[in-house]
C-alpha cells in the first residue's frame, strides 16, 4: 500500500510524518520494526524542516515484508559523506541513523529538489547491545549479561533489551556462531528457532506489544543507550523556538514512551491553581481528570524514580504499573512524569533512567517557558505603565484624569474601581465608579455610600492614614490604594478583585504603581486647575469687566489670548469714563506674557487712568508713562532676579473723545502702536494718527497729538499686532488685510465690526495663534 501527503516546512512535520508512517507500519503488520520506522521518519523530517526549510511531501510504500519512507523537500544541497559525531554532540546524527538501520536508502537529485529514502526489511539481521539476551536456543546456553535484581525499584526482565532495535548495516556477514566482542552480540538472523517443549521451558515471560518483544525466528534487538538518550532529549533550537510549551512537552512524552516502551503517558503540572495534565500518550479521555495531589504523599526524592499505583486517568487508560518521577523544575512549578504499562508488564532498569532524563528536560522547558511568559508579562506591565502615564500626562483636567484612571483599572487590574477625593475636612468622597459591567455601577456606588457601607469607607480612611494598600473587607472583595503624591494624601483608588480569584502579589504591584502615577497626574491637574483659575482672575483684573454704555456712542472690543489658558496675556485694552461727555480709550501691547507682563500691563492702565482723571494732556500722559517703565526697567536690572537683562517697555494708542454736535471729536497719540482705521459710515477705511516711539525704550519720547472727527455713523478701529502679524505661510495679513476689511463694514455696528476683523484675522492664518489678539472698535450712532 502507499501513501502520500504534503507537509508544512516548521516544526508540526514530524510529528504529522510519523502518523502517517505508523498508519501504514499498523496496516502492513510491521509492529515488530515500528521503533526504526518511527526513528527514520522523524530523522528524514526533522533534516527537511532544519536544513530545507520548505515544504514537503511525503510517501510511504509498504508490504508485509518491507516499508519505504520517502521525503522529498525543495533544497537542491549535495548531502556529501561525514564522519560520525562526537558521543555528546547535539546533533549530526540523522543520517549515521538512517545508514546503521536503514536495510538500503539513497539521495535522489530533481529539478524541484532532492529526495531522501530508505527501506527496512523486516529480516534482516539485528545487533544487540551488552544488557539485552538473544532469544535462547534450544542448543546455546544463555548467559544474561546483566543481573536481574531489583533496581531503582524496578525489575529487570530477561530477554527484553533497552526498547530499541538496530539493524545491521547492508552487505554484513556474520559467522554462523555469531560474534561477540565489546559487549556487543551479533548473530544470524538463519540461527535455528527452537521449537516444542524445550522452547516453551527457555522462553522468558511474554512481554506486551508496547515492550517490542522479538517475535520467534528473530532475536532481541535494542537501540545503543547513548542513541535513544539523544534521541529522547535532543530538539533543535528552531523546533524548540516555534512549538509552545504545550507542544514541546507533548513530544517529549512521545519520545520518552517511545524510548521504554511505555503505552501510556501524562505529565501532570501543578504551578499553584491545581494539578492538571500538561501532555498525555494514550489517553482517550477529554478533558482528563487530574488527582487532587500531586503525589499521594510526600514527593520522591529528587532524581528518583518510583514505582507507584497509577493515577486514576491512567488507571482507567489500562495502566496496572506505573513509574513516576518528579521534574527538577523551579518554584512555583511542581510537575510528575507518570509512565504507565498494561498490568503483568515491567519496566526495565534503563526505562528509569530514560524517565529521569525525560523529566530533566520537560524541567527545563517549563522553566523556560515560565521565564518567557513572566519577561512577557513584565514587558506588558511595563508597556501598560508607559501608556497609563502617556494618557495621564495629557490631561490637565481633575476630574477627565480620574475618570482615566479608573477606566484604565478595569478590567485590567480589577472587574470594577472606585476613586474618593478627600474634602477639606478629610473625609472620602466619591466622585468616579467604573465596573465591568455597566449595569453595576449603581449597585457599586451604593454598597459605598449606603449606611450598611461603613465598613468600606473605615477600610477606606485606614488607607488615608496608613499610606498603604489596604484590603477591603464587607460586601466587597478588593483593595483600596491611597493617592499620594507629595507626602500628601490627594485621594484613594478601590479595585475589586478579578473574577472568581484574589489579585495575585505582581498585580498589586502594577496598581501600586499605577496609583502613585495617577496621584501625580491628579494633583498636577488640581495645580494647573489652581493656576488657570489665578490667571484667568488676573487677566480679568486687567480688562475691564464691561464696556461703558452711552447714549449715541457705541463700543466693542475682542481679545484672543495666545499661549496656554494659564497664562496672562501681553494685550490690553480700556475704556473710561471721564466725564462731562468724555471717555478715554486707550489699547496696548505689553512686551512679554506672563506675571511680569501683568505687572507692566496694570502700571500702564494705572498711569493713564490717573493722569487723564487728573486732566492732563495725551502727550505728558505717554510722557510720564515712558519714565515710569524706563524707571521700572532699571529697579529690574538691579533687582539681580530673572528678569535680569530684560527690557520693560509696550506699545500704546489712547485717544481722549469727546462727544460735540452731530457727532464725536478724538485727539489721538500713538505710541510705537499700529495706526488705527477710520470706517465711514458710507464705506472706507483709512489709517489716521501719526507713529512714535514705544514706551520704556529711551529716557525720553515725543508724540503728536491728531484730532479726527466722527460723523454719525463713523467709527475709529483700534487693534494690536496680533492681527496684523497673523501669517499664512509666507504671506502675512498685514495693514493691507486690516484695510480690506474695514473697507466693507461701513454701517454695521460696533460689535459688527470688530467681530468682522477678529474673523478676517484668525481665518486669514495656518495655525493657532502665535500673539496675543485685541480689537476696540468706537463708533457714533447714526
Amino acid at each position: 500500500m502507499t501513501r502520500r501527503a504534503p507537509l508544512p516546512g516548521d516544526a508540526r512535520s514530524p510529528a504529522l510524518a510519523r502518523a502517517l508512517a505508523r498508519d501504514v507500519v499498523e496496516e502492513c503488520g510491521l509492529g515488530s520494526i515500528a521503533d526504526e520506522v518511527a526513528l527514520l521518519t522523524t530523522e528524514l523530517s526533522t533534516n527537511a524542516v532544519v536544513h530545507a526549510g520548505t515544504a514537503m511531501q511525503i510517501e510511504v510504500v509498504g508490504d508485509p515484508a518491507s516499508i519505504t519512507v520517502r521525503v522529498t523537500d525543495g533544497s537542491r544541497a549535495v548531502l556529501g559523506p561525514s564522519l560520525p559525531p562526537p558521543m555528546l554532540a547535539e546533533g549530526g546524527r540523522g543520517l549515521h541513523l538512517v545508514d546503521s538501520l536503514a536495510s538500503e536508502w539513497g539521495v535522489a537529485y530533481g529539478r524541484q529538489g532532492k529526495s531522501v529514502w530508505f527501506r527496512l526489511d523486516v529480516d534482516d539481521p539485528v545487533v544487540t547491545l551488552a544488557g539485552s539476551v538473544p532469544t535462547p536456543q534450544a542448543d546455546v546456553p544463555v548467559e544474561p549479561v546483566e543481573s536481574a535484581e531489583p533496581r531503582w525499584g524496578l525489575r529487570r526482565e530477561p530477554g527484553v533489551g533497552l526498547g530499541r532495535k538496530i539493524r545491521g548495516r547492508r552487505g554484513a556477514t556474520v559467522p554462523a556462531g555469531g560474534v561477540s566482542a565489546g559487549g556487543l552480540t551479533i548473530r544470524p538472523s538463519s540461527a535455528p528457532v527452537p521449537t516444542g517443549p524445550a522452547a516453551a521451558e527457555s522462553s522468558p515471560i511474554p512481554a506486551p506489544k508496547q515492550l517490542r518483544r522479538p517475535v520467534a525466528g528473530r532475536t532481541a534487538a535494542v537501540v545503543p543507550a547513548a542513541e535513544a538518550a539523544g534521541w529522547l532529549t535532543y530538539l533543535t533550537d528552531r523546533v524548540v523556538h516555534e512549538l509552545e510549551a504545550t507542544e514541546l512537552a507533548q513530544e517529549i512524552l512521545y519520545r520518552v514512551c517511545e524510548v521504554t516502551g511505555a503505552a501510556f503517558g501524562v505529565l501532570w503540572v501543578d504551578e499553584g491553581s491545581g494539578v492538571r495534565a500538561l501532555a498525555s500518550v494514550g489517553i482517550t479521555d477529554d478533558p482528563i481528570d487530574p488527582p487532587v495531589r500531586l503525589w499521594p504523599d510526600d514527593p520522591p526524592r529528587p532524581r528518583n524514580a518510583d514505582l507507584l499505583p497509577p493515577t486514576g486517568a491512567l488507571a482507567t487508560a489500562g495502566a496496572g504499573v506505573a513509574l513516576s518521577v518528579a521534574l527538577p523544575s523551579s518554584p512555583p512549578i511542581r510537575g510528575r512524569l507518570e509512565l504507565g504499562l498494561p498490568a503483568g508488564s515491567l519496566f526495565r532498569s534503563a526505562d528509569a533512567v530514560f524517565a529521569l532524563l525525560a523529566a530533566e528536560r520537560l524541567a527545563v522547558s517549563l522553566d523556560a517557558a515560565r521565564l518567557r511568559d513572566t519577561e512577557q508579562t513584565r514587558r506588558g506591565d511595563l508597556a501598560f505603565l508607559a501608556d497609563a502615564s502617556e494618557l495621564l500626562a495629557s490631561s490637565l483636567d481633575v476630574d477627565l484624569t480620574l475618570a482615566l484612571v479608573a477606566q484604565l483599572c478595569v478590567p485590567r487590574l480589577g472587574e470594577w474601581c472606585v476613586i474618593h477625593t478627600l474634602d477639606d475636612a478629610g473625609d472620602p468622597e466619591l466622585v468616579v465608579a467604573v465596573h465591568n459591567d455597566e449595569r453595576g455601577v449603581p449597585e457599586l456606588e451604593d454598597a459605598f455610600l449606603a449606611p450598611e457601607g461603613a465598613v468600606l469607607r473605615e477600610r477606606i480612611r485606614a488607607a488615608t492614614v496608613t499610606h498603604a494598600a489596604t484590603p477591603l473587607t464587607g460586601g466587597l472583595s478588593g483593595l483600596v490604594l491611597p493617592l499620594t503624591a507629595r507626602r500628601e494624601v490627594v485621594g484613594t483608588m478601590s479595585i475589586g478583585d478579578p473574577p472568581g480569584r484574589r489579585h495575585t502579589s505582581e498585580e498589586v504591584a502594577i496598581a501600586v504603581d499605577l496609583a502613585r502615577r495617577a496621584a501625580l497626574s491628579v494633583d498636577n491637574a488640581r495645580l494647573y486647575s489652581e493656576r488657570d483659575s489665578v490667571a484667568e482672575a488676573l487677566q480679568s483684573a486687567l480688562l475691564p469687566a464691561s464696556l461703558p454704555v452711552a447714549e449715541g456712542l457705541e463700543f466693542a472690543a475682542q481679545y484672543r489670548p495666545t499661549g496656554e489658558s494659564n497664562e496672562v496675556g501681553g494685550d490690553f485694552y480700556d475704556v473710561l469714563p471721564l466725564g462731562d461727555d468724555r471717555w478715554l480709550l486707550a489699547i496696548g501691547d505689553v512686551c512679554g506674557k506672563g506675571p511680569q507682563a501683568a505687572s507692566v500691563t496694570g502700571m500702564v492702565r494705572d498711569v493713564l487712568r490717573t493722569l487723564a482723571r487728573e486732566g492732563r494732556d495725551l502727550p505728558y500722559a505717554l510722557a510720564a508713562l515712558n519714565r515710569a517703565l524706563v524707571e521700572e526697567a532699571d529697579l529690574v536690572r538691579e533687582g539681580g532676579g530673572p528678569a535680569t537683562g530684560q527690557t520693560v517697555f509696550c506699545t500704546v494708542a489712547a485717544a481722549l473723545a469727546e462727544r460735540r454736535e452731530g457727532g464725536l471729536r478724538l485727539r489721538l497719540c500713538l505710541a510705537g502702536h499700529p495706526l488705527p482705521f477710520l470706517v465711514r459710515a458710507g464705506g472706507g477705511a483709512e489709517p489716521v494718527g501719526i507713529g512714535g516711539m514705544a514706551a520704556g525704550l529711551t529716557d525720553h519720547i515725543e508724540v503728536e497729538e491728531v484730532t479726527v472727527d466722527l460723523g454719525r455713523g463713523d467709527a475709529l478701529v483700534f487693534y494690536t499686532d496680533g492681527v496684523t502679524e497673523r501669517r499664512r505661510g509666507d504671506l502675512q495679513f498685514g495693514e493691507e488685510g486690516v484695510a480690506e476689511v474695514l473697507a466693507g463694514v461701513g454701517g454695521l455696528s460696533a460689535a459688527d465690526i470688530a467681530a468682522r476683523l477678529r474673523t478676517a484675522a484668525t481665518d486669514f492664518g495656518d495655525g493657532p495663534l502665535r500673539d496675543d489678539l485685541a480689537i476696540l472698535a468706537l463708533r457714533a450712532a447714526p
